[in-house]
């Protein structure tokens, strides 16, 4: 049994970004076990995460999310071992699944963002970083991202994983890591489309849907209403409720079917379907969502978020009724402005 330190770095974050399975190199202080491995033979282990590392991460949004996405669909993958012999050397090579590869990017999105200058500008001259990521310099200066493997005889097994702003303080690496575990490391490192291909820069959404009854649900069929936006809204308590579907049919079944479902009994929705071009998207357009009625109205949970306007209001913080204020833009949509550039 030994343990497998791996941490990523500028020299293979390359390397560990190729879409598929991963192929590690295990340093020779590493492998003191490598005399009960026979040479030129491959090995394979059965691949999971130790349960006390998802508890760990048990509160931490994405990061749980990948990791138990791992334990349970790549349940039945394993990692092969691969030990070589050489005259000039012995390696030992750990070829992780292509499956849980992916999922472990969205746990380490940090060191691909961080690394990004290296990725996609090699020898030209590094541009200066914006103040609002000198945190993240500071850390990648005394740190790695990386994992644990411990491995046995019949098991591999991450028992640990060192992780930037592991405590959830920067929102905008919760964002991305949420968008790894949806799309592609590509998308999350730009954040910008082709506009060569898109010639035009629509708006987030291809349709929007006004407030209805909840009775009205029942004349849609699963499958027929697909990436949206969707708030909810229940008459008797005067509780909102913003969120995202995949599904907007299964998902608003699961709030009424859920008895601790934080609205379970509301009794009017409404949605916007999100436009293609923008679905891998679609957890930076929830948050924006929520963010954006969290400044209007009093959010129960709010942690990090400011003080919502209702609030202010009502402690005659600022002057003002709720029942009588209305928007005055004089645009539904600031698209177009972009497209005339």
């Amino acid at each position: 049994m030994f343990d497998f330190k791996f941490e990523l770095d500028k020299n293979n974050i390359s390397t560990f970004l190729t879409p598929g399975w991963r192929l590690l190199t295990i340093p020779k202080s590493q492998y003191k076990g490598r005399n009960n491995l026979n040479a030129d033979a491959t090995k394979k282990l059965k691949f999971t995460v130790d349960e006390k590392l998802i508890e760990k991460y048990k509160d931490k949004g994405a990061v749980y999310d990948a990791l138990k996405a791992i334990q349970e669909e790549c349940g039945e993958s394993y990692v092969e071992l691969q030990y070589r012999i050489t005259q000039r050397s012995d390696t030992l090579k750990c070829k992780l699944p292509a499956r849980a590869s992916e999922y472990l990017m969205a746990v380490f999105v940090a060191s691909a963002v961080n690394y990004r200058d290296i990725l996609l500008s090699k020898g030209e001259e590094k541009t200066e970083l914006k103040k609002s990521h000198r945190d993240a310099i500071r850390w990648f200066s005394e740190n790695k991202e990386g994992f644990t493997l411990k491995i046995d005889s019949e098991n591999a097994v991450i028992t640990e994983i060192n992780i930037y702003d592991a405590e959830g303080n920067n929102p905008f690496v919760e964002y991305s890591r949420k968008a790894m575990l949806q799309t592609s490391y590509s998308n999350v490192l730009d954040l910008k489309f082709d506009m060569e291909k898109d010639s035009k820069l629509r708006d987030f959404y291809s349709s929007v849907k006004g407030w209805v009854s909840a009775s009205e649900l029942k004349s849609i069929k699963k499958g027929d209403v697909k990436n949206v936006i969707y708030m909810l809204y229940d008459e008797n308590k005067e509780e909102i409720y913003v969120g995202r579907a995949d599904d907007l049919k299964e998902r608003l079944e699961q709030h009424q079917n859920k008895t601790d479902d934080p609205i379970p009994e509301f009794t009017h929705y409404r949605y916007s379907i999100i436009d293609q071009q923008y679905v891998d998207y679609s957890y930076f357009i929830e948050d924006a969502a929520i963010h954006d009625c969290a400044a209007v109205f009093e959010m129960k949970k709010r942690k990090n978020l400011k003080e919502s306007l209702q609030s202010a209001i009502s402690k005659n913080r600022i002057k003002g009724d709720m029942n009588s204020i209305a928007m005055v833009n004089t645009a539904e949509s600031q698209a177009h402005l972009r497209n005339k550039k």
